[in-house]
Order: structure tokens, then sequence, then C-alpha cells
């Protein structure tokens, strides 16, 4: 959710997060970490393992609130440290080049 008005620390105007979208760089971050993660096999993986539970439960009692909880924690925990590292850097350099 975008956030306006007074931030974190009070001040007013616009929030980071705001200045992230507004400027595009969110959407080019998401960009890299989507590129990233595919050239890493990361999708594959968890394609795999859903199909893998769905053969294994059955898409008669497997409910799609039942995939996406076992799905989200092993997805996070999977994403390469590289590619975390990478991306906290890209953040960190826009949050320091709009501190000015």
């Amino acid at each position: 959710p975008r956030m306006e008005g007074k931030g974190a620390n009070g001040a007013k105007g616009t929030t980071m997060e705001a200045k992230l979208v507004d400027s595009g760089e969110r959407d080019k971050i998401l960009d890299f970490l989507r590129m990233k993660l595919m050239e890493s096999g990361w999708e594959d993986k968890l394609r795999k393992h859903c199909s893998e539970l769905i053969k294994k439960k059955g898409t008669e009692t497997l409910k799609l609130q039942d995939l996406i909880k076992e799905i989200v924690p092993l997805g996070q925990e999977n994403v390469p440290e590289e590619i975390k590292n990478e991306v906290q850097e890209k953040l960190q350099k826009f949050l320091m080049d709009n501190l000015k």
C-alpha cells in the first residue's frame, strides 16, 4: 500500500516507498528480481513442488489456500542469497540517492 502524509519518521511529504513507486525504480527492481529468479531455476523448483503436491494430495482434496500456505514460505526460503543481496543493494542505493 502506498502511504502519503507523515512518514515513519514523522516528516511530511511522500514516503520513501511512494518515491520508489513514482520514480519507476520499484518496477525496475521487481523486473530484475523476476529475471534473476527465472535464471536461477527458482520458479521451476516451485512449479515442480506444486505439481508434486497436487499429485500427492489430488485435486479433489487440495485447496488453493493449502497450496499457497505451503508454497509461499518455501518460495521465500529458497530465494538464493546472492539475489537477495543484489536486490538489497539496489534498494540501499535508491535510499542513499534519495535521502539528499
